[in-house]
């Protein structure tokens, strides 16, 4: 599995599948030391995995603060999901491209 692969797309999908950044975080991490490096992950590549993570989970359903605020202002996820599908994709893209060029 090549290394953006696993930062950017793995990263953003375990934290909408469970709504929270130290899950996919505590995931990745070991798989990544496992087969990238023996000692050490460089900032930049920290950084674009937790982005990346960050991302799954500001749009993610199961994420409680956006369950809450939902029920609250009565807005359903679909509304939710569409104002913020754009934004979302766009920022996993660039820190996509951010992965092959750090990589």
């Amino acid at each position: 599995m090549p290394a953006v692969l696993l930062l950017v797309g793995i990263g953003a999908i375990l934290a909408f599948v469970t709504g929270r950044v130290q899950l996919p975080v505590s995931i990745i991490l070991p798989v990544y030391f496992a087969k990238y490096a023996l000692d050490s992950m460089p900032a930049l590549t920290f950084a674009v995995m937790f982005f990346s993570v960050y991302m799954g989970y500001l749009f993610s359903p199961v994420h409680p603060c956006v369950s809450v605020s939902l029920e609250y202002f009565d807005v359903t996820f679909n509304k939710y999901a569409k104002g913020l599908i754009v934004p979302v994709v766009f920022s996993l893209i660039v820190a996509a491209i951010v992965a092959i060029f750090i990589l």
